[in-house]
């Protein structure tokens, strides 16, 4: 069915559409300087931090999800040294800065008051 003459079916060296249509398709870059637009970019769902306004971000940007911590029985129940640090430095330097960070609120209330 495939064959002519020869015995062997046709042979193409590659397969490819016509040189107009490859002329037609836009080139990833063509137009911008750096080549990264998105051409689907007006379609794209934003990412939860886009979705966040300002002062939401700073807080997911500023926060420390698990700090360095040890584990409490990798040394077969002996005592940690001091500088290691446990759950309850952790903690007690989580409450530090909350205290911290609510004595600037109130001086700033405070010295807005003032003005």
């Amino acid at each position: 069915e495939d064959e002519e003459g020869g015995g062997r079916p046709l042979a193409r060296p590659s397969f490819t559409a016509p040189a107009s249509v490859l002329n037609d398709i836009p080139v990833q870059g063509d137009g911008d300087d750096d080549g990264s637009a998105d051409p689907f970019a007006a379609h794209r769902a934003p990412t939860i931090n886009e979705r966040y306004d300002e002062y939401h971000r700073r807080g997911r940007v500023n926060r420390v999800l698990s700090p360095e911590r040890t584990d409490a029985f990798a040394q077969g129940g002996k005592t940690p040294a001091a500088e290691v640090r446990t759950y309850r430095d952790t903690l007690a330097e989580a409450e530090v800065a909350r205290e911290a960070e609510a004595l600037r609120r109130a001086m700033a209330e405070k010295a807005k008051g003032n003005e």
